[in-house]
């Protein structure tokens, strides 16, 4: 089952999207229920004619953990209007007040900006509070990048880049792609040109044209802009061209492709013949292959080190050297909330906000298990028999929480032999705060909070229609149409649910990125 608006896979059953927070219709056979209006996100523009694809397999997007809200009765009418605006609520609050917790393992994204789309109008809402609007003629896309430090909005071609407190508009002409370095301080975007697409990048200000004839499917761009991965296809020789940008064009050569690229270019990911490699800057004779086809590739947060599986196992690669099995399993990593994940830097994989893949934590789905990642690719078991997408690692990198069939336990995963302990059982599904010391958790259609310490748990509301983890260890839930918030007990009434605009805004997703020239 997957998210048709981000295309997030999601749990069977599932009623939002953890991924941007979208309704899910129910099936046909539930109860009918009024659909939620939102403005369409879209970021790619289909091509004219597409070429045909690389052999190159594109990497499966990140399972992503579901809610314990999943689990819950959920009334009809949060499926309506209602819901989009609660949602709205609940996604404003996290924009402007998540984030934080220093770890030497993770980055944690703290974002600053929100924007929303509604009637032609833009809103664009800081950190601060501050609000700018612009009013645009035709479908608004409004998208922030990863970190949420700027975004920008295209409407039938008219791109405009904005931060907290001011926006600009960087062409009239658009074609549809754009996508921002990690650290937001490039845009690229790609125009019509008189054969194809024109690749630019705009960055201080100013727009600057780098290449012609793009394929818009292969641009990747470093965590600081300072290098941009792209390529060209010529449809007479039915041959793709990769480059590099990094201040001046680099010519990598025929039908090898530009994956992702790291910062100044030191290292360049790339496709060639279907199989997927590693190179130190431009040197060939440093070319490392790493998988014949990838079916799933994970980044570190600066792309240094690389994940990829092959379809029976996973290789590990640092800093380009050669490629050592770290899994018999494709990995599915476990992450804290609020962890950086970044999806459109790399034209393929996924960027996740680890400082090194040595020491975390992955879910093999076939076992059923958490396992840790050691230094020499050996694997140490932290948890068996966890339930799928019933986990959660602590911003501490310690203290994991996972459902094990109706139970709760926690365990510390750097333990030399680690051990479960069992926090409240006859659970439904749960939701652990980012410091891991509340659990959130559902019983028979009811809410409760106990700490991860032990306890008895605390009823939150009888009832509940919709909810989310914000501000670290606050549950905002809403019952009636009324917002509530609850640290630990009995849900305090915040504010009513009424908002003059309802969409929201997410992340251009690979899937819609994809159009090829």
């Amino acid at each position: 089952m997957f998210c048709p608006k981000c295309g997030a896979s999601l749990e069977d059953g599932a009623r939002f999207c953890p991924d941007c927070g979208s309704v899910i219709e129910a099936p046909a056979e539930d109860t009918p229920t009024e659909p939620v209006y939102e403005e369409p996100v879209v970021t790619g523009t289909p091509a004219e004619t597409p070429a045909p694809e690389t052999g190159y397999t594109p990497a499966a997007e990140p399972a992503k953990k579901s809610s314990f809200l999943d689990k819950l009765p959920v009334s009809p009418k949060i499926l309506g209007i209602c819901a989009g605006a609660l949602v709205a609520v609940i996604l404003l609050i996290v924009l402007l007040t998540s984030g934080g917790g220093a770890s030497g393992a993770y980055t944690f994204t703290e974002p600053q900006l929100f924007a929303t789309a509604n009637d032609g109008t833009v809103y664009i809402v800081s950190q601060s509070g501050k609000v700018q609007t612009l009013e645009l003629d035709g479908y608004l896309y409004p998208a922030v990048n990863a970190t949420s430090k700027v975004g920008a909005v295209n409407s039938d071609g008219e791109l405009y880049w904005f931060d907290q407190n001011t926006n600009k508009k960087v062409t009239e002409e658009c074609a549809g792609f754009y996508t921002f370095s990690q650290d937001g301080s490039v845009l690229v975007y790609t125009q019509e040109g008189d054969e194809g697409y024109d690749l630019y990048i705009y960055k201080g200000g100013k727009s600057t044209k780098i290449a012609s004839e793009v394929s818009t499917g292969n641009i990747c761009i470093s965590p600081n802009g300072s290098a941009i991965g792209f390529s060209t296809y010529d449809s007479d020789e039915g041959e793709y061209k990769g480059y590099i940008y990094d201040g001046k064009v680099n010519e990598l050569g025929k039908n090898k492709v530009p994956v992702a690229v790291t910062n100044g270019a030191s290292l360049v990911y790339l496709e060639k013949d279907g199989s997927l490699y590693v190179q130190k800057k431009y040197n060939e004779d440093s070319r490392v292959k790493l998988a014949d086809s990838a079916s799933s590739v994970l980044f570190n947060i600066d792309l240094t080190e690389v994940l990829v599986y092959d379809g029976e196992k996973t290789v590990y690669s640092a800093k380009g050297g050669e490629k050592q099995t770290a899994l018999k399993f494709s990995p599915t990593i476990v992450y804290p909330n609020s962890l950086l994940i970044e999806a459109d830097s790399p034209s393929t994989g996924t960027v996740y906000g680890v400082k090194s893949f040595i020491g975390n934590y992955f879910y093999n789905r076939d076992d059923a298990k958490i396992v840790r990642l050691n230094k020499d690719m050996s694997t140490t078991s932290v948890a068996k028999s966890v339930s799928s997408y019933q986990y959660q690692v602590a911003k501490d990198g310690k203290t994991i929480i996972f459902m094990k069939d109706d139970q709760v336990k926690k365990v510390n995963g750097t333990a030399k032999e680690p051990e479960s302990v069992k926090i409240v059982d006859e659970v439904e599904g749960f939701a652990a705060t980012s410091d891991g010391k509340m659990i959130f958790y559902s019983q028979d259609g009811e809410v409760y909070a106990v700490k991860s310490s032990g306890g008895k748990g605390q009823k939150v509301s009888d009832e509940i229609e919709a909810g989310a983890l914000y501000k670290d260890n606050t549950f905002l839930y809403s019952v009636d149409e009324v917002l509530y918030s609850s640290t630990g007990g009995k849900g305090l009434s915040s504010l009513r649910t009424a908002l003059t605009f309802t969409a929201r805004t997410q992340r251009p997703s690979r899937s819609s990125m994809k159009a090829k020239v």
